[in-house]
């Protein structure tokens, strides 16, 4: 006989499967359906409405929809301007990057090199005793300290 547990998530009437919303950035958690997601807070309501309404007023002046506004640079820096200004200033963003394409670009500088790989912080004390080592396939403690070496002259 298997016990079902009560906390655990289920679709429920009235629930839409999936989170849609047309903000570039997540404005609330989202469930792994495993547990319900937490609601809404107030101020992530509160960044949500200021992109709407940003958006609202830019995209009209730009001859763009607020959906296509929202897919665009200008889209992401009302939302980064919009976090800035519910939750303190943090992203260096100006309001002019909103309303015109051309400011973004001047400011974007260079590409970034990415380096794209699931590697976490490796300290020192990393499998102290090497065990891995010796594993068929597995990354050596000399291995992983010296990509962390490489990416530290990459970027300092």
């Amino acid at each position: 006989m298997t016990v079902e547990n009560p906390q655990s998530f289920h679709i429920r009437p009235g629930m839409r499967r999936g989170l849609r919303t047309e903000v570039p950035l997540p404005t609330r958690l989202v469930s792994n359906e495993e547990f319900p997601p937490l609601p809404q807070t107030a101020a992530q309501r509160r960044v949500e409405d200021r992109i709407l309404a940003e958006a609202g007023r830019l995209a009209p002046r730009l001859g763009l929809s607020r959906r296509d506004f929202l897919r665009t640079s200008g889209g992401m820096a009302t939302s980064l301007l919009a976090m800035n200004a519910v939750f303190g200033r943090f992203f260096d963003v100006l309001p002019v990057e909103a309303a015109e394409p051309a400011a973004f670009q001047e400011r974007k500088g260079e590409p970034f090199f990415i380096f794209d790989v699931q590697v976490h912080y490796v300290g020192a004390a990393y499998d102290p005793g090497n065990a891995e080592a010796g594993r068929k396939g597995a990354v050596s403690k000399q291995g992983l300290l010296g990509l962390r070496k490489q990416a530290q002259r990459l970027n300092p």
